[in-house]
């Protein structure tokens, strides 16, 4: 049974002729395994989950231009239909999507806050993204709550730079964690993480490289609120 097509313009004919042979290929075989685990209506297109090397989140829209996919995979910065935009779309075609975004919206109006928590809590466990974008909303937090992810990230940076003497990608690594607690309002995080990061720091380390490290984290703790 074929789904309702949101644009006449999506067809298979159309998707091939948009993307390589190798590219629609891939795609026609993730679509033929079972790879879209999860595809919805949503305004203007779809909406899906494609297991890759991970989970990636795919979407179709219509536009004046006609289909537009974006998908969060690497190969996607290089071109616009990859394999999981493809197979999306092929699903789109060979079958109704699973549920609507406005269905969803309406389940959950009706649930109870605690429905909703547990609902939450069970995504949050399966969904590493989702766990992270909550973390990031918490009003408080504190070196002692640093998530696993950050502290893996900075170690890591860190062990990497006793090695090699330069510390150009702990600040790097520093810069982005900082730059993304503070854009989502966890100030008292982003804190939290250059203090962890300079109490990492071998204080009596001679080497010039890591004394910057220090001045470096040092000034940004003197600039953040």
């Amino acid at each position: 049974m074929a789904c309702v097509v949101i644009d006449e313009r999506l067809t298979r004919a159309a998707v091939q002729a948009l993307t390589d042979e190798r590219t629609f290929a891939r795609g026609a075989e993730y679509c033929q395994l079972g790879q879209v685990l999860w595809l919805a209506e949503a305004p203007n297109g779809y909406c899906a989950v494609v297991q890759g090397q991970r989970a990636y989140r795919v979407s179709l829209q219509v536009t004046s231009e006609g289909i537009q996919p974006h998908c969060d995979c690497p190969a996607a910065t290089a071109t616009d239909w990859c394999k999981h935009a493809v197979a999306v779309a092929l699903t789109a075609l060979n079958a109704p999507p699973r549920v609507s975004l406005t269905e969803i919206t309406n389940h959950l109006n009706q649930l109870s806050q605690t429905d909703l928590v547990a609902l939450s809590s069970q995504a949050a466990t399966r969904d590493e993204d989702l766990r992270e974008r909550l973390w990031l909303q918490l009003p408080t937090a504190s070196a002692e709550v640093l998530p696993d992810d950050y502290r893996r990230a900075v170690d890591l940076a860190l062990s990497q730079a006793r090695w090699t003497g330069n510390c150009d990608e702990v600040i790097l690594t520093l810069q982005k964690l900082v730059e993304r607690l503070t854009e989502t309002g966890n100030t008292a995080m982003a804190v939290a993480l250059l203090d962890y990061a300079l109490k990492q720091v071998p204080a009596g380390f001679p080497i010039e490289e890591w004394r910057n490290l220090r001045e470096w984290i040092t000034r940004r703790l003197e600039v953040l609120p």
